[in-house]
């Protein structure tokens, strides 16, 4: 409301700072709208500084992680394009490409491509930064993408290749822990349970799930919850407790259809379809109460995608 009473670099910097609060609760639509103030802001100002201000790593990064974590894949495609010619045109920018490299985590584990071009983003990343208390803040959730990236890997692993992915999950967390600070203490106890849950000691998992619920809550972040939802799902279905499981992937499903997470939606109804969780309803209350008046039994999911 009072934008014209800051310089532009200032103007945007408030923006980009806002929109960063939204992307790490999980309010990608937000901070769509505040890059999108942003770039109204941009035009009214030089070429000079519009060439600078488009080519910013906050602006270029936050707007592909939102449009990917929206569903506009279409137009991630063309963001990521972009991303990686500015990660090529300038390598000796340690800002740009650490910003840039982080969004190419998040570009690709909303697609479900997590082989090799996910670990060769994740090794640069390393190399950019090698120790976690020394990274920069904002780029902290690199390390929470990179522990839910990891976790990805190993449910999608051989069980032959599920050791390996282990430990590459606990050096993530490892990372996260010694990154870590209070935006990211939630996602940094869903990994900690999910390890739990892989390693059996389900009493436990349960446990940190319950603590980074309270975490979420406190600090309104639908991202957290909805990976807390799939957790408690993944540790039912482990325990045979098929209706829990349904119960709290339902709930997952509501949380990522309110935020318009059209590739996490996918995703929830690919993990749980041996368990009819997305697709059937025990009942009619419980079908309403995780989501809404969407009815699973007269509707197909993928219908239902490409109507959103």
């Amino acid at each position: 409301e009072h934008g014209e009473w800051l310089y532009p670099e200032d103007f945007l910097h408030v923006c980009y700072e806002v929109g960063w609060n939204y992307l790490i609760r999980g309010f990608e639509e937000k901070t769509l709208s505040k890059l999108l103030v942003a770039k109204k802001r941009i035009k009214t100002t030089n070429e000079h500084f519009q060439k600078l201000a488009f080519e910013h790593p906050l602006y270029n990064g936050f707007m592909l992680h939102a449009l990917i974590n929206t569903g506009r894949n279409l137009e991630a495609e063309e963001q990521f394009k972009r991303c990686q010619s500015l990660i090529g045109q300038k390598p000796d920018d340690i800002m740009l490409q650490c910003y840039l490299h982080t969004s190419l985590i998040a570009y690709y584990t909303q697609l479900g491509e997590l082989g090799q071009p996910l670990d060769d983003v994740i090794a640069q990343c390393e190399k950019l930064f090698p120790i976690p208390e020394l990274s920069l803040f904002h780029y902290r959730i690199y390390y929470v993408l990179k522990a839910y990236a990891r976790l990805l890997q190993w449910e999608k692993a051989s069980e032959q290749a599920k050791p390996k992915v282990l430990i590459n999950l606990k050096n993530a967390y490892n990372e996260l822990l010694r990154a870590s600070s209070q935006p990211y203490t939630m996602h940094r106890l869903v990994i900690k349970a999910a390890i739990g849950r892989i390693e059996k000691r389900y009493r436990k998992a349960k446990r940190l799930l319950r603590r980074a619920e309270r975490h979420a809550s406190r600090v309104d972040a639908p991202w957290a919850y909805y990976e807390i939802m799939c957790e408690r799902a993944r540790i039912n279905s482990a325990l045979k407790q098929n209706d829990e499981a349904r119960h709290h992937a339902r709930m997952a499903f509501s949380c990522a259809r309110s935020q318009g997470w059209l590739n996490r939606l996918r995703k929830l109804s690919n993990d749980f379809d041996q368990m009819n969780s997305l697709k059937t309803s025990t009942s009619t209350n419980s079908s309403k109460e995780a989501t809404g008046s969407l009815n699973f039994r007269s509707l197909r999911t993928e219908k239902y995608f490409q109507s959103l």
